[in-house]
């Protein structure tokens, strides 16, 4: 609905059916879900040993940069070229949930500092780069190290940032909150630049903060009266404790 809104459309419930079930509302879910249904068959498959899905997920994901970068195959419906190449993140992501042990006693100040001080030489030499290193269209090499380097110093900065329940819960419900980030920046934006002429800078704040306290209500709702939105599996759960 946000999506429609913002194209002048109102409240158009057919358009929004057509664009959800044709995966064009934002291509970053959509190559998500793609990403996620292939994981789920090379789940099938049974294999134990991690490497499997990371080959496989590795050679996926250079088939669709090859297609991105040849420009063939231009059906972009569920944005599944991205989800070829979002399989790559994900095989990454499931290294480190496989040796996050290893690497937490490998991520101490002392090798923290450095790859900080490399990632922002990278950035800061690339600043001039004329080609994106991460957008809808394509991936560069580069932006895949760069991509991995803030993702490991940004894990191992929370991991070392104090218990507070508020972000532990955002932490441990982020699938809800990066859904919810699309839908309700652009929703209350709206209704801001409605209620108000311009855009004072603060407002930006207000609205962030708006957005954090929508999005943290919205997800404890979704927890306490449908879970499964999250995991389907707590239909089955649910039927069994009826039962």
């Amino acid at each position: 609905m946000p999506s429609c809104l913002i194209q002048g459309r109102g409240i158009d419930v057919g358009y929004a059916l057509y664009k959800t079930i044709g995966g064009g509302t934002y291509w970053f879910t959509s190559a998500l879900v793609v990403a996620e249904l292939i994981l789920l068959l090379l789940f099938c498959t049974r294999k134990r040993n991690i490497w499997f899905y990371v080959l496989v997920s590795f050679a996926l994901g250079s088939i669709g940069l090859v297609i991105v970068k040849l420009g063939i195959l231009q059906n972009g419906i569920w944005a599944w070229r991205q989800g070829l190449i979002a399989l790559i993140f994900l095989a990454m992501g499931g290294l480190y949930w496989k040796y996050e042990k290893q690497i937490d006693r490998l991520m101490r100040w002392l090798f923290a500092l450095p790859l900080l001080a490399v990632y922002v030489a990278m950035v800061i030499g690339l600043k001039d780069y004329n080609d994106p290193l991460i957008s809808t269209l394509s991936i560069q090499p580069v932006g895949f190290v760069t991509s991995a380097i803030a993702c490991l110093l940004l894990v191992w900065l929370c991991k070392c940032l104090p218990e507070w329940k508020p972000l532990t819960f955002i932490g441990q419900n982020s699938l809800g909150f990066y859904f919810l980030s699309g839908a309700l920046p652009i929703s209350l934006s709206m209704l801001a630049h409605k209620a108000m002429e311009g855009s004072p800078v603060w407002m930006l704040f207000v609205l962030w903060v708006m957005c954090l306290v929508a999005a943290y209500v919205v997800v404890v709702i979704i927890n306490r009266w449908l879970p499964w939105l999250w995991d389907l599996r707590k239909l089955k759960e649910a039927k069994s404790s009826n039962t």
